[in-house]
């Protein structure tokens, strides 16, 4: 999260508008197609950028 504040981003989770992603799959896609501020992301987006896809 703070590293994506640093650069004007945003966490993967925010943007997809999963909230805190502990759903399955198919919930996760749900949720974020009811979201109209995250599905007009997803629909606007051409290129997305994940770094440090996972943190141990």
């Amino acid at each position: 999260g703070i590293a994506a504040c640093n650069i004007g981003g945003v966490t993967v989770h925010s943007f997809a508008g999963f909230g805190l992603g502990i759903e399955g799959a198919k919930e996760l896609a749900a949720k974020a197609r009811k979201n109209k501020k995250a599905f007009n992301r997803w629909t606007r987006t051409k290129v997305l950028i994940i770094d440090e896809g996972e943190i141990s």
